[in-house]
């Protein structure tokens, strides 16, 4: 890790206003084509580190860089251009069902073209080409004019990353990507993550299965009450770290 990292996060705290301390001065660093997997128990603050990333929630304390730049201060037009060097997928795919599958691919493009944004019939050709390019990047071109809501829940999870990936982000954040799959697809699309990765992306993905973490990360990092309890090497992940977390039952 250096200085000119992708991602690069330095004491990053949140406190709500009820006074809950949901992260806990988490620094952190991600390389392009690196994929590090953040795993801890229920309310151990994974989803609030990438809230605070995406500057979906502000913090209460600590620097976010992303590509360079600082993001922690930023507000309007200079936030929602930093913010585009990022795009974020959940746990839903949160697709418009009764729309076609390159019909959601497409709103990715949206946030560059202002008035067009409630018009994507309008948006220029390029950008249906580049739909259909992130279609085929996970594997399901051959369905893009197919509803939405025919689709299998590890086909909906991939067309949201497609959708993602229409952003032509650099740091992709996935907050628990597989939660709602079954075991096949769930590798399918840690698989996919892996790919996207080694194709040039950064990947930051949250997760409760530490099998998949140590099978497809570069790093694991765990949390624990909103702090860092250990950050390794998915090779190096011990059973100990895990157990710390979760609890034998996991490892």
């Amino acid at each position: 890790m250096s200085e000119h990292s992708l991602l690069r996060v330095r004491g990053l705290s949140l406190r709500y206003p009820d006074g809950k301390t949901a992260v806990r001065g988490v620094s952190l660093d991600l390389d392009a084509r690196e994929l590090v997997c953040v795993l801890g128990s229920n309310g151990s603050g994974k989803s609030s580190l990438l809230r605070c990333v995406a500057r979906l929630r502000d913090a209460t304390a600590g620097r976010i860089h992303v590509a360079g730049e600082e993001m922690t201060r930023l507000r309007g037009r200079a936030l929602r251009r930093a913010r585009s060097r990022l795009a974020m997928i959940g746990q839903s795919a949160n697709l418009v069902r009764r729309r076609s599958v390159l019909a959601n691919v497409i709103t990715g493009t949206l946030a560059r073209h202002g008035d067009l944004a409630t018009a994507p019939g309008a948006l220029p050709a390029t950008e249906f080409r580049l739909a259909r390019a992130c279609l085929d990047q996970v594997g399901l071109g051959a369905i893009a004019e197919q509803r939405a809501s025919t689709l299998s829940g590890g086909q909906a999870q991939r067309v949201a990353i497609a959708r993602a990936l229409a952003q032509r982000p650099r740091l992709l954040l996935a907050d628990e990507p597989v939660a709602s799959l079954d075991p096949e697809a769930a590798v399918e699309v840690m698989r996919l993550l892996r790919r996207l990765a080694d194709d040039g992306l950064g990947v930051v993905c949250v997760l409760h299965q530490p099998q998949l973490a140590a099978r497809y990360a570069d790093r694991v990092i765990g949390l624990r009450d909103g702090a860092v309890a250990f950050s390794s090497a998915a090779a190096e992940l011990r059973d100990s770290e895990v157990n710390a977390l979760y609890g034998s039952r996991a490892a």
